[in-house]
């Protein structure tokens, strides 16, 4: 019988990495029999993620489907096209191994879709599994970059509740603990590789991908998500026209929570991960919490935030000065000096004393 290797992810478990080595490796792949295809998207991308092909084909209501939104793209046109593919890829392989997180966000009347499709496949289910507080600060940062407004919420991004529905579907789905994979020599992707049936593992290049969101350019994109919300009244919102979110990507300090941002959860997180015990074996319950203060970015950083700013529609624009100023990271003189083009080439020439936060360098006379 033919095998379906089918990882559903978690989210935020290098799953982004893992599926652009295995894009990169095909051939080496088919060399073990084993095919990963790449599908095309509506607009002819590369879509090494499976999540958008396989969530629009099984999901009930695909053209409510937040990535078909997104796109502006109508179901009855792009999954003919995705089953297209799918059934391709089905038809060509003995041992077809597909990947989506996205997958993972199914409900189990979905997921038994998902499985009739594949009748006559032997499908083993793979799954990485984060700590409570971990996903939950990492899946804040993807989803805000996606256009939520989260931090106002104080609610508790979750994981368990997918668990059980899974679980109905596939009984012997092997989870794995994202700590462990990381802990593997070479990582979490060669982790995974680990769990393929591969005579040649060690000729695969690895490919990283998808990096989080630094500590300050998460709260930034926050605030403008909160001002300028993605959908309005279930569409989107024409002030976001032109707005590309990673590029006001600007620091690189660890995301994690405020002090009074966690003592609203942290109630929450305890619980959760022992609803991730029971239903998954895996035991994160005395993980430490990473807390900490952050200082301001430094003037680098901020220089480069408002260069990439200028390249955004003005409301977005506008909106970067006004987080500038109301978290001290600038005055109001300080940011119309950093538009004048001939400053920036001499800040960037001046030695600058490290370890400031960036208000206190913008001090410096020059």
């Amino acid at each position: 019988m033919k095998q379906l290797i089918l990882h559903i992810g978690l989210h935020k478990t290098a799953t982004s990495s893992i599926q652009d080595t295995l894009a990169y490796n095909q051939k080496l792949l088919a060399e073990n029999r084993i095919h990963y295809p790449i599908f095309k998207s509506y607009n002819n991308k590369n879509m090494t993620n499976h999540s958008m092909a396989m969530h629009s084909l099984f999901c009930d209501s695909p053209n409510k489907y937040r990535m078909n939104i997104v796109n502006k793209w109508d179901a009855s046109v792009v999954n003919p096209l995705y089953e297209e593919q799918l059934r391709d890829a089905a038809e060509k392989a003995n041992t077809l191994l597909i990947s989506g997180e996205g997958i993972s966000a199914l409900k189990e009347n979905e997921l038994f879709r998902l499985k009739e499709f594949f009748y006559d496949f032997n499908i083993r289910v793979i799954c990485f599994v984060r700590d409570a507080y971990g996903y939950h600060c990492s899946a804040l940062q993807e989803r805000i970059k996606n256009g939520h407004e989260l931090l106002s919420e104080n609610k508790l991004l979750t994981t368990s509740f997918k668990f059980k529905h899974i679980k109905a579907v596939f009984p012997d789905v092997e989870y794995y603990s994202f700590k462990d994979a990381c802990q593997f020599n070479g990582g979490a992707v060669r982790f995974f590789l680990s769990l393929l049936p591969l005579k040649n593992a060690e000729k695969f290049v690895e490919k990283k991908s998808n990096e989080g969101l630094g500590y300050h350019s998460t709260r930034l994109l926050n605030y403008i998500n909160k001002t300028v919300p993605l959908f309005i009244d279930g569409k989107l919102n024409e002030e976001r026209e032109g707005f590309v979110p990673k590029k006001l990507v600007f620091d690189s300090a660890k995301f994690k929570l405020k002090e009074n941002e966690l003592a609203v959860i942290e109630h929450q997180l305890e619980a959760e991960n022992l609803e991730i015990k029971k239903h998954t074996g895996l035991d994160f319950i005395s993980t430490r919490l990473d807390l900490g203060t952050v200082d301001g970015p430094s003037i680098e950083e901020v220089i480069a935030l408002i260069k990439q700013a200028k390249t955004q529609p003005r409301t977005i624009r506008d909106l970067v000065k006004r987080y500038c100023l109301k978290n001290d990271f600038a005055s109001t003189t300080q940011l119309d000096t950093l538009d004048k083009r001939d400053v920036l080439q001499a800040i960037y020439d001046k030695t600058l004393t490290k370890g400031k936060s960036a208000i206190n360098r913008f001090n410096l006379k020059w």
